[in-house]
């Protein structure tokens, strides 16, 4: 199998899993967007980015708490797995995520039990929109949660922070010493009620994404660029994206139409990881 099967493999699954996705929410009226990378490829390339391994996207909590009550009619291939659900009291993060149990990247294993093979699987990520402003308001309430991500990495596997760098590796280790000594339970319940602290607020007129990495909780974009979903060709199925696409994408990326020199033209996660070694494949072998 070389690394192009690979891919092709990864978009199948991926496309798969989004498409279960869809058939749920479309029976039981549930909002969400596909997002980021593959928001991108829906509109530029009708499809993936050649060279992305993955589809993310985002949802309201109101929406995926519905969600999560009709997760038992997703295919058995294609599980959805909460944050909660790593082991007792083990943090990889605080993003839900459909996986793909036949598909294994090869990693640290020691980190693969820690988190019940849940890390090294292929997935579909979704990512909270919550409300927001773009004043001080906004920013501690951002800074706040950005800091429970912190503490939160006490009860995170030890493999994921060797790429830290020297300053971060620094703060990490003061946060976890201070994020030990706090219960993991109270740390979930806090992350949840500061992200949400304005969602009621009728005059939030921003939203971020809440459980993603520290460079996203700073990036804003206009609730009101959501709205009703558009259904918009990717691959051989449509997907829904923001009524304003555009002014979301920008709000990212800027430029996002503007093809990345070829040297960055690299997948979402695993960077170069692509090479057909990188992954163990146990799907069942149809008969002949």
């Amino acid at each position: 199998m070389t690394s192009e099967d690979v891919l092709q493999k990864i978009h199948r699954h991926s496309l798969a899993m989004l498409q279960a996705l869809d058939e749920v929410c479309a029976k039981y009226g549930i909002v969400f967007y596909v997002a980021y990378g593959a928001l991108i490829g829906t509109v530029r390339h009708r499809g993936f980015i050649p060279w992305d391994n993955d589809i993310d996207v985002m949802i309201s909590r109101e929406n995926f708490q519905k969600l999560v009550r009709h997760r038992d009619e997703f295919p058995e291939d294609y599980p959805l797995v909460l944050p909660t659900e790593h082991g007792e009291k083990r943090y990889l993060d605080s993003v839900p995520r459909m996986m793909y149990r036949h598909m294994l990247i090869k990693m640290d294993p020691d980190a693969c039990r820690y988190y019940n093979d849940h890390n090294d699987r292929l997935g579909l990520d979704f990512f909270f929109l919550d409300k927001t402003y773009d004043d001080w308001r906004g920013k501690l309430q951002r800074t706040e949660l950005a800091l429970i991500y912190g503490l939160l990495n006490a009860y995170r596997h030890k493999s994921f922070f060797a790429d830290y760098s020297a300053k971060m590796k620094c703060v990490n280790v003061i946060l976890r010493a201070v994020g030990r000594c706090l219960p993991y339970n109270w740390l979930l319940a806090r992350a949840e009620k500061v992200a949400t602290r304005f969602d009621e607020r009728a005059d939030a007129e921003y939203c971020f994404d809440s459980n993603d990495d520290l460079t996203c909780l700073f990036r804003l974009m206009p609730v009101k660029a959501f709205g009703k979903p558009v259904r918009a060709a990717f691959e051989d199925i449509t997907a829904p994206i923001p009524s304003d696409a555009d002014t979301v994408l920008r709000a990212y990326y800027g430029d996002y139409r503007k093809l990345p020199p070829e040297e960055e033209r690299l997948p979402h996660w695993g960077r170069n990881l692509l090479a057909a070694e990188d992954f163990i494949f146990t799907e069942p072998v149809a008969a002949e």
